[in-house]
């Protein structure tokens, strides 16, 4: 069997990440054609320096995609796939940027996206991530460990590289885990069927347990679905803290329905703040294959998630780089709770929202994350 490669996860140094939130954009291609083409001297044959170069080479196609550069972008491709053709991520994306792309002149290579059938090389980059302002690392990940597989499944199955059978999304609230998951259902096509703790309670003993075997029958109609069950560690909470009986036969029914449920047209994804409460059978290979950690919003996410709180607020002209720039362990809620925090006491002395109102704000309401927090929610 080949040594098949798929796409190495790239942490986005923070120069780069400052030079993509100010849309500089040559600049930043410029940032990793240095990564891309430096020799790193003695160091240059290391693996980890490796696959950090192809990451970051990877990083530039998907940016040179969300920029409209499709030619470029598809050019970068084909020489991925030239040097590294057992990179199975790379493969896909470049036939599936193909078939989307319509050539008008041969000769100049100018090319066009597609107007009909799903997006691929359009705004958002190479999928449509509308809505969903910046977490390159994050979006990064579920193209590669989601998305591609599902929509170019031959490619996949010629490296028997299997489909994820579900996904746990895991890491702070607030941050956009039920968000997020419903975007993958609209880039897949996917109906999408949420679920909460309390629309599995039943009074009855073993009255839950029906109820989960009915929900997955129902997913696996003709369409193909996301079963999105938040909470997740209420449903089936580790059986190494004691739980009753009737929650072990529910954990247990819920592994039964699991099992290669992908086969089935169903996609699971649950999501949970702490790894370790969730049942560690349900998190082993098969079950939950995937295991992504969904953090605190990035300086781009936080500024464009600012600026959707404060839309049609009366406001003077503020620059939202600085103020923002330090604010890591903010999630959304606590963004929109300063922003509304400020507009009341604007409102108070009836004047606009000014710089000065945010960062008074900022000053009397702490991040509700730290640092601490996120370390014990990722131990299993």
């Amino acid at each position: 069997m080949p040594n098949v490669t798929t796409q190495q996860h790239f942490r986005v140094p923070h120069a780069l990440s400052l030079l993509i939130a100010h849309n500089k954009r040559a600049q930043a291609l410029k940032f990793l054609d240095k990564l891309i083409g430096s020799d790193y001297g003695i160091f240059g044959a290391d693996s980890q320096i490796l696959n950090d170069r192809q990451a970051a080479l990877q990083f530039k196609i998907d940016l040179l995609l969300e920029w409209n550069r499709y030619s470029e972008a598809l050019a970068w491709l084909c020489l991925e796939t030239e040097i590294n053709p057992n990179n199975v991520y790379a493969q896909a994306l470049k036939e599936r940027l193909k078939r989307s792309l319509h050539i008008d002149d041969l000769h100049r290579r100018q090319f066009e996206p597609v107007r009909s059938g799903r997006k691929c090389a359009a705004d958002g980059g190479a999928f449509n991530w509308e809505g969903v302002a910046g977490m390159r690392e994050l979006k990064l990940t579920l193209e590669n460990d989601i998305i591609m597989p599902f929509l170019e499944p031959d490619i996949y199955n010629k490296y028997r590289v299997p489909l994820p059978n579900g996904i746990l999304f895991y890491g702070p609230p607030g941050c956009g885990k039920t968000f997020i998951a419903r975007k993958l259902a609209t880039i897949l096509n996917y109906n999408f069927i949420e679920l909460k703790p309390s629309d599995l309670a039943s009074i009855y003993v073993h009255g839950t347990q029906g109820k989960i075997g009915d929900i997955f029958r129902e997913a696996g109609g003709e369409q193909q679905t996301i079963l999105f069950f938040d909470e997740i560690d209420a449903f089936i909470p580790s059986r190494e803290q004691g739980i009753g009986h009737h929650y072990s036969a529910e954990v247990n029914e819920f592994l039964v329905q699991m099992n290669e449920c992908a086969k089935r047209g169903v996609m699971v994804i649950g999501a949970t703040n702490y790894l370790s409460h969730v049942d560690g059978a349900v998190k082993r290979p098969g079950r939950f294959d995937k295991k992504i950690y969904i953090g605190t919003p990035d300086l781009e996410a936080r500024v464009e998630a600012i600026k959707l709180y404060m839309k049609d607020r009366p406001q003077e002209k503020i620059e939202y780089f600085s103020i923002l720039s330090d604010k890591d362990l903010y999630s959304y809620a606590d963004l929109e709770l300063v922003v509304n925090e400020a507009a009341r006491k604007a409102l108070r002395y009836r004047e606009p929202v000014t710089r000065e109102y945010l960062e008074a704000a900022f000053g009397a309401i702490s991040a509700s994350i730290t640092k601490q927090m996120i370390t014990e929610m990722s131990k299993e």
